[in-house]
C-alpha cells in the first residue's frame, strides 16, 4: 500500500519580534494561514531502513533532511520495532521562499508514519516531535488560522478565514531564515502589527483591518538589494489588484489576497511573464492531510 500525504504551504499574515532569548532564539508572534498549494509525499513500507528520493536535485537523498530526520524521530518513538519506509517527496513549493514547504513536508511526514506504521501518537505527541525539527512544524501539523507566539511552540487556532483566492509571487533568489533573523534590528523604527487588532479582525470579518495589519517586520533584516526587488514586488502585486499584500515569513515571497479566482489567475499569469515565480492558490482550513482526506474542508 502506498499512502499519499499532502504537505500544505504557508502564509504569514502577520510577524512581529518580540525579543531575543538568552539562548539567541527570537521571541515572535505571528498569525498564520495554510494554504491549498502543497508538496506530495509518497509512503511505502519496507523491510528495513529509511530510503528517501525527491524530485528536487537539490534536496536529493541527504539525510539531513527534514522528512528523512523526521522519519527518524517516528522510530524512534516507536513503542516497538516498525518496519523500514521508502518516502518520495514531490516539490512543489519552492525552496528558501518563506512558505514553510520544509516544515510542512516534516509535519506530513510525522502524520503519515504514524498512521502507516499505526503508532496512534496524539496530535500533543506529534506536535512535541515537531518542534524539534523545525518552529514552524507545530503549525503545519494544525494548519487552518492560528495565532502562533513563543518560538513557534504555542499555537492558538483562530476562526479559519474563508476560502480566499491567494497570489505567491517569488523573486529569483532565495533568503536565508538564519541569516535574516541574524540582520534585524528591533531598535530599528517602522510599522509593527498589532495582534489584538488583527486577532479581533479575524473573528469579526473585518477584512479591511485585517489587510492593514499585514505587517511583517523581518523585511528589516533583508539585505537592502534583496528589499528593493521585494518591494518593488509588493507593489507590482497591488497595481495587480492585490489586497493585505506582505512578504510571508523570512521571504522572499510576497502574497496578495484577490476577491475572484479569476482575477487571482490573470495576475498570477502576469507576474509569470514578468520573470517571477508565480501561482493562484487559496486558503485552507487544514495543514497535512492524506490521500483520502483530500479535501481543505475535512481533517
Amino acid at each position: 500500500m502506498v499512502l499519499r500525504a499532502y504537505a500544505r504551504a504557508k502564509i504569514n499574515l502577520a510577524i512581529d519580534v518580540l525579543g531575543k532569548r538568552q539562548d539567541n532564539y527570537h521571541q515572535v508572534a505571528m498569525v498564520l494561514q495554510s494554504l491549498e498549494l502543497s508538496d506530495f509525499l509518497y509512503f511505502q513500507k519496507n523491510k528495513e531502513g529509511i530510503t528517501f528520493t525527491c524530485s528536487d536535485p537539490v534536496l536529493g537523498n541527504s539525510e539531513n533532511n527534514l522528512v528523512y530526520r523526521a522519519a527518524v524521530l517516528m522510530q524512534q518513538a516507536a513503542p516497538g520495532t516498525v518496519p523500514g519506509v521508502r518516502i518520495h517527496l514531490e516539490k512543489k513549493i519552492p525552496l528558501a521562499a518563506g512558505l514553510g514547504g520544509g516544515s510542512a513536508d516534516a509535519a506530513a511526514t510525522l502524520v503519515a508514519l504514524n498512521k502507516l506504521w499505526g503508532l496512534e501518537l496524539k496530535q500533543g505527541e506529534l506536535v512535541g516531535l515537531g518542534l524539534r525539527l523545525g518552529a514552524d512544524v507545530p503549525f503545519c501539523l494544525i494548519g487552518g488560522t492560528a495565532l502562533v507566539e513563543g518560538m513557534g511552540e504555542r499555537v492558538y487556532p483562530l476562526p479559519g478565514l474563508p476560502v480566499l483566492p491567494v497570489v505567491l509571487a517569488k523573486p529569483p533568489f532565495g533568503l536565508s531564515t538564519a541569516e535574516v533573523y541574524r540582520r534585524i534590528s528591533l531598535e530599528e523604527p517602522g510599522p509593527r502589527p498589532d495582534m489584538g487588532i488583527l486577532k479581533e479582525a479575524i473573528y469579526k470579518g473585518a477584512w479591511q483591518e485585517i489587510w492593514d495589519n499585514a505587517v511583517n517586520v523581518l523585511e528589516k533584516g533583508v539585505a537592502p538589494g534583496y528589499l528593493a526587488e521585494i518591494k518593488r514586488l509588493k507593489e507590482t502585486l497591488r497595481r495587480l489588484g492585490g489586497r493585505g499584500v506582505a512578504m510571508s515569513g523570512s521571504g522572499p515571497t510576497v502574497f496578495g489576497f484577490f476577491p475572484e479566482a479569476k482575477e487571482a489567475e490573470a495576475a498570477a499569469t502576469r507576474l509569470q511573464k514578468l520573470g517571477y515565480w508565480s501561482v493562484a492558490t487559496k486558503t485552507c482550513s487544514v495543514g497535512v492531510s492524506s490521500e483520502n482526506k483530500r479535501g481543505c474542508r475535512k481533517k
